[in-house]
């Protein structure tokens, strides 16, 4: 284990971990309403240093994850219910900043983690506490820019716990987006 000085007592409440898709950054979800990004390049002279932070991007952010084109950061907030977009381009002057607060919120129940598909066409999330409060499910985003239902959410069949005591909490995508 590397020692991380520079990190100590930055992060706060720290939920999920996720790496950039071009290795760069390291990005930390707090649950108290920021995501710390972190250079983890072992060249750069800010390495294993804070180089900056999402504020007001959720309230209690929790799952992370990018497109692989590296354009897009996708956040489950539990407390309000939501998803965000961040935008993650590192040429574009707006980086790190909400690139659009998607109409995702009152769609989802206590969101915990978010899964991107390879071909960058769905983006998977967990329901803690399912669309009813009472049985967790599975929702997918479509995150084609180019289609016409660009951030919306899809119908999920078979999506849905008939359990009233599974609660769906994390979740991976196989590579050839088969199979959740």
């Amino acid at each position: 284990v590397l020692s991380t000085p520079a990190l100590n007592g930055i992060l706060s409440s720290p939920f999920e971990v996720k790496i950039t898709p071009n290795g760069n950054y390291a990005y930390v979800t707090n649950q108290i309403g920021t995501i710390s990004i972190i250079d983890i390049r072992p060249s750069s002279p800010t390495f294993n240093t804070l180089v900056a932070t999402t504020v007001g991007v959720n309230a209690q952010p929790q799952g992370i994850d990018f497109t692989p084109s590296g354009l897009r950061a996708y956040v489950t907030d539990s407390t309000t219910s939501s998803v965000t977009v961040i935008n993650i381009n590192p040429t574009d002057p707006t980086l790190n900043t909400v690139s659009a607060p998607v109409a995702l919120s009152g769609v989802f129940n206590g969101p915990n983690d978010v899964a991107v598909t390879a071909e960058e066409s769905y983006a998977y999330v967990t329901n803690f506490l399912g669309a009813s409060g009472s049985t967790s499910s599975v929702s997918a985003i479509d995150i084609n820019p180019l289609s016409p239902t660009f951030n919306t959410v899809l119908n999920t069949p078979g999506l849905v716990s008939t359990d009233p005591i599974t609660r769906y909490v994390t979740l991976t995508i196989t590579p050839n987006a088969q199979f959740v």
